[in-house]
C-alpha cells in the first residue's frame, strides 16, 4: 500500500503522504439537491498510518466561495476499540480555515472516529498544530479537494 503513494515533504524530520487507494465518493445534498464529492483516505507520517480524513466538497449556492468540510480521526491506530481517537472538524475555504463542532460530514459511529470534539475543546486539545499541518496537506495535496477549494 506504501509503495505507491504521493509524498510530500513536510517538516525536516517528518514526511507526510496521502495513501493512493483514497476513495471518492458522489452524493446529493438532502437541503439542496446538488451534487458533490466526499474524499475518505488514510495519510501516513513516516510511513505509518497517521489519520483518516473525510472531505465533504459541497457548497450551497448561496454566492459563498467554495467550502470544503473536514472530519480528521488521529489516534495511535491500535484497535480493535482505538481509546485514543479523537475527530476534529475543519471548515476550509480559499480565505482560509477554522475549527468547527464535530462531526461535519460523518455519520459512522465506528470506534475508528473515537470522540467527535466541539470546536472549545478542540481549540484546546494539544494536537491542534498537528490538525493543522494535517489541513494544510489535505488542501495543498488531495487533487479533489485542492481543485474544489482553489480550482486548480
Amino acid at each position: 500500500m506504501l509503495d505507491n503513494l504521493l509524498r510530500v515533504g513536510h517538516h525536516a524530520a517528518v514526511s507526510l503522504a496521502l495513501d493512493d487507494e483514497r476513495t471518492v465518493r458522489s452524493h446529493r445534498c438532502d437541503q439542496c439537491g446538488r451534487s458533490y464529492e466526499q474524499v475518505v483516505a488514510f495519510v501516513f507520517r513516516d510511513e505509518d498510518a497517521h489519520a483518516v480524513f473525510h472531505a465533504q466538497c459541497h457548497s450551497h449556492d448561496d454566492g459563498s466561495a467554495p467550502t470544503a468540510w473536514l472530519d480528521i480521526a488521529l489516534g495511535s491506530w491500535e484497535g480493535p476499540d482505538f481509546p485514543d481517537h479523537v475527530t476534529f472538524s475543519v471548515r476550509v475555504d480559499a480565505n482560509g480555515a477554522g475549527i468547527v463542532d464535530a462531526p461535519v460530514g460523518i455519520e459512522a459511529k465506528a470506534a475508528l472516529y473515537g470522540r467527535k470534539l466541539q470546536r472549545d475543546e478542540a481549540l484546546r486539545d494539544p494536537r491542534l498544530d498537528d490538525v493543522w499541518d494535517l489541513v494544510d496537506f489535505i488542501v495543498t495535496t488531495d487533487p479533489t479537494v485542492r481543485l474544489f477549494v482553489y480550482g486548480r
